[in-house]
Protein backbone atom coordinates (compact mmCIF):
# COMPACT_ATOMS: atom_id res chain seq x y z
CA UNK A 1 0.00 0.00 0.00
CA UNK A 2 2.79 2.39 0.89
CA UNK A 3 4.59 1.85 -2.44
CA UNK A 4 1.38 2.49 -4.41
CA UNK A 5 0.82 5.82 -2.62
CA UNK A 6 4.47 6.72 -3.10
CA UNK A 7 4.16 5.98 -6.81
CA UNK A 8 0.94 8.00 -7.11
CA UNK A 9 2.46 11.03 -5.40
CA UNK A 10 5.40 11.00 -7.83
CA UNK A 11 3.15 10.63 -10.87
CA UNK A 12 2.16 14.02 -12.31
CA UNK A 13 -0.88 12.63 -14.12
CA UNK A 14 -2.29 11.23 -10.87
CA UNK A 15 -1.76 14.63 -9.27
CA UNK A 16 -3.61 16.25 -12.19
CA UNK A 17 -6.53 13.89 -11.52
CA UNK A 18 -6.63 15.04 -7.90
CA UNK A 19 -6.41 18.70 -8.99
CA UNK A 20 -9.25 18.27 -11.50
CA UNK A 21 -11.52 16.59 -8.97
CA UNK A 22 -10.75 19.36 -6.46
CA UNK A 23 -11.61 22.03 -9.06
CA UNK A 24 -14.92 20.31 -9.91
CA UNK A 25 -15.82 20.14 -6.21
CA UNK A 26 -14.83 23.80 -5.74
CA UNK A 27 -16.96 24.91 -8.73
CA UNK A 28 -19.97 23.00 -7.39
CA UNK A 29 -19.47 24.53 -3.94
CA UNK A 30 -18.94 28.06 -5.34
CA UNK A 31 -21.96 27.81 -7.64
CA UNK A 32 -24.14 26.64 -4.76
CA UNK A 33 -23.27 29.76 -2.78
CA UNK A 34 -24.23 32.23 -5.53
CA UNK A 35 -27.66 33.79 -5.29
CA UNK A 36 -29.17 35.10 -8.50
CA UNK A 37 -31.66 37.92 -8.59
CA UNK A 38 -34.82 37.11 -10.51
CA UNK A 39 -35.34 39.07 -13.71
CA UNK A 40 -38.38 41.25 -14.23
CA UNK A 41 -41.44 39.18 -15.09
CA UNK A 42 -41.63 40.63 -18.61
CA UNK A 43 -37.98 39.85 -19.39
CA UNK A 44 -38.25 36.45 -17.72
CA UNK A 45 -41.24 35.40 -19.83
CA UNK A 46 -39.67 36.65 -23.09
CA UNK A 47 -36.38 34.83 -22.44
CA UNK A 48 -38.23 31.70 -21.35
CA UNK A 49 -40.39 31.76 -24.50
CA UNK A 50 -37.29 32.13 -26.70
CA UNK A 51 -35.60 29.17 -24.97
CA UNK A 52 -32.60 31.24 -23.87
CA UNK A 53 -30.68 30.60 -20.64
CA UNK A 54 -31.67 32.72 -17.67
CA UNK A 55 -28.62 32.47 -15.38
CA UNK A 56 -25.46 34.48 -16.08
CA UNK A 57 -22.07 32.79 -16.37
CA UNK A 58 -19.81 33.67 -13.46
CA UNK A 59 -16.47 34.88 -14.80
CA UNK A 60 -14.59 33.45 -11.79
CA UNK A 61 -15.79 29.94 -12.62
CA UNK A 62 -15.10 30.40 -16.34
CA UNK A 63 -11.59 31.71 -15.68
CA UNK A 64 -10.90 28.80 -13.34
CA UNK A 65 -12.01 26.32 -15.98
CA UNK A 66 -9.81 27.88 -18.70
CA UNK A 67 -6.76 28.16 -16.41
CA UNK A 68 -7.18 24.57 -15.18
CA UNK A 69 -7.34 23.21 -18.72
CA UNK A 70 -4.27 25.26 -19.65
CA UNK A 71 -2.34 23.91 -16.64
CA UNK A 72 -3.39 20.38 -17.62
CA UNK A 73 -2.13 20.94 -21.16
CA UNK A 74 1.25 22.27 -20.01
CA UNK A 75 1.81 19.44 -17.51
CA UNK A 76 0.74 16.85 -20.07
CA UNK A 77 3.16 18.27 -22.67
CA UNK A 78 5.97 18.14 -20.10
CA UNK A 79 4.99 14.57 -19.28
CA UNK A 80 5.08 13.62 -22.98
CA UNK A 81 8.56 15.08 -23.24
CA UNK A 82 9.63 13.17 -20.13
CA UNK A 83 8.10 9.97 -21.44
CA UNK A 84 10.77 9.67 -24.14
CA UNK A 85 13.58 9.91 -21.58
CA UNK A 86 12.50 7.54 -18.82
CA UNK A 87 11.54 3.94 -18.30
CA UNK A 88 7.90 2.92 -18.51
CA UNK A 89 6.24 1.89 -15.24
CA UNK A 90 3.41 -0.62 -15.01
CA UNK A 91 0.64 1.54 -13.50
CA UNK A 92 0.99 4.42 -15.94
CA UNK A 93 -1.42 3.05 -18.55
CA UNK A 94 -4.14 2.62 -15.93
CA UNK A 95 -3.56 6.14 -14.63
CA UNK A 96 -3.66 7.46 -18.20
CA UNK A 97 -7.04 5.78 -18.81
CA UNK A 98 -8.45 7.15 -15.55
CA UNK A 99 -7.13 10.64 -16.40
CA UNK A 100 -8.62 10.50 -19.91
CA UNK A 101 -12.01 9.41 -18.55
CA UNK A 102 -11.97 12.14 -15.92
CA UNK A 103 -10.98 14.80 -18.44
CA UNK A 104 -13.75 13.74 -20.82
CA UNK A 105 -16.30 13.97 -18.00
CA UNK A 106 -15.01 17.40 -16.93
CA UNK A 107 -15.01 18.79 -20.48
CA UNK A 108 -18.52 17.53 -21.21
CA UNK A 109 -19.78 18.88 -17.89
CA UNK A 110 -18.10 22.24 -18.58
CA UNK A 111 -19.65 22.43 -22.05
CA UNK A 112 -23.09 21.75 -20.62
CA UNK A 113 -22.49 24.29 -17.84
CA UNK A 114 -21.47 27.04 -20.27
CA UNK A 115 -24.28 26.30 -22.72
CA UNK A 116 -26.93 26.78 -20.02
CA UNK A 117 -25.69 30.25 -19.04
CA UNK A 118 -25.77 33.79 -20.42
CA UNK A 119 -22.14 34.56 -21.30
CA UNK A 120 -22.28 38.07 -22.74
CA UNK A 121 -19.99 39.88 -20.31
CA UNK A 122 -17.40 37.18 -19.54
CA UNK A 123 -14.88 38.24 -22.18
CA UNK A 124 -14.36 41.90 -21.34
CA UNK A 125 -11.70 44.34 -20.15
CA UNK A 126 -12.83 43.94 -16.55
CA UNK A 127 -11.90 40.24 -16.60
CA UNK A 128 -8.21 39.96 -15.69
CA UNK A 129 -7.73 36.82 -17.80
CA UNK A 130 -8.60 38.69 -21.00
CA UNK A 131 -7.26 42.13 -20.19
CA UNK A 132 -3.91 41.68 -21.98
CA UNK A 133 -5.28 40.07 -25.19
CA UNK A 134 -7.98 42.75 -25.45
CA UNK A 135 -5.39 45.46 -24.89
CA UNK A 136 -3.11 43.96 -27.59
CA UNK A 137 -5.71 43.17 -30.26
CA UNK A 138 -8.53 45.54 -29.40
CA UNK A 139 -11.89 44.70 -27.96
CA UNK A 140 -13.79 44.57 -31.25
CA UNK A 141 -11.35 42.19 -32.95
CA UNK A 142 -10.89 39.93 -29.92
CA UNK A 143 -14.58 39.64 -29.05
CA UNK A 144 -15.53 39.10 -32.69
CA UNK A 145 -13.18 36.11 -32.89
CA UNK A 146 -13.68 34.62 -29.42
CA UNK A 147 -16.88 34.06 -27.51
CA UNK A 148 -16.97 32.23 -24.19
CA UNK A 149 -18.21 28.91 -25.67
CA UNK A 150 -15.92 29.02 -28.71
CA UNK A 151 -12.83 29.74 -26.59
CA UNK A 152 -13.75 26.95 -24.17
CA UNK A 153 -14.35 24.45 -26.97
CA UNK A 154 -11.09 25.43 -28.70
CA UNK A 155 -9.07 24.93 -25.53
CA UNK A 156 -10.88 21.62 -24.86
CA UNK A 157 -10.18 20.38 -28.40
CA UNK A 158 -6.46 21.16 -28.10
CA UNK A 159 -6.35 19.44 -24.71
CA UNK A 160 -8.21 16.42 -26.07
CA UNK A 161 -5.67 16.06 -28.89
CA UNK A 162 -2.79 16.21 -26.40
CA UNK A 163 -4.53 13.63 -24.17
CA UNK A 164 -5.04 11.27 -27.09
CA UNK A 165 -1.39 11.57 -28.08
CA UNK A 166 -0.30 10.87 -24.48
CA UNK A 167 -2.63 7.88 -24.32
CA UNK A 168 -1.19 6.62 -27.60
CA UNK A 169 2.34 6.88 -26.20
CA UNK A 170 1.34 4.96 -23.09
CA UNK A 171 -0.29 2.18 -25.12
CA UNK A 172 2.71 1.90 -27.47
CA UNK A 173 5.16 1.77 -24.59
CA UNK A 174 3.01 -0.78 -22.79
CA UNK A 175 2.96 -2.98 -25.92
CA UNK A 176 6.73 -2.62 -26.31
CA UNK A 177 7.20 -3.44 -22.64
CA UNK A 178 5.19 -6.67 -22.98
CA UNK A 179 7.44 -8.02 -25.77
Amino acid sequence: MKSILKHLIKNRIALLCVLDVAIVIWIAWYERGIEYERLLDIQYEVLLDMGLPLIPLCETIYDTMIVTITINMVVLLLEIRRRYKRKYEEHELTIAYVYFSLIMFCMLWGSFYISTRIYGSVISESNTLFRLPIWLFGKELFTSIFTAPSLYLSVCFIHLCICLFYLHLCVVQNCNNDK
